[in-house]
């Protein structure tokens, strides 16, 4: 057998990285509509697909602190200039 070359397990552990930070953000996205279904918050639709179309973690995470101060879904996606 063949041992694989430094190009191949580059090519792989890039790979590997890409369906790693895929995952963390589908996880991330699917703790947020748990979150806003607990809070009573009805997500379908366009609010929904914008949440599970998400691949940036950093904002899905931002988006995560706001349900428990949200009065409406559209509160979790304003973008707010201070610091939160």
């Amino acid at each position: 057998m063949i041992p694989p070359s430094p190009a191949y397990l580059a090519l792989r552990r890039e790979i590997e990285a890409i369906g790693e930070a895929r995952g963390e953000a589908r996880g991330e996205a699917n703790a947020l509509v748990v979150m806003l279904e607990a809070r009573g918050f009805t997500v379908a639709g366009a609010d929904r697909a914008r949440i599970t179309g998400c691949d940036d973690v950093t904002l899905l995470q931002r988006w995560i602190t706001r349900p428990v101060r949200a009065n409406a879904l559209d509160d979790i996606f304003v973008e707010h200039n201070d610091a939160e």
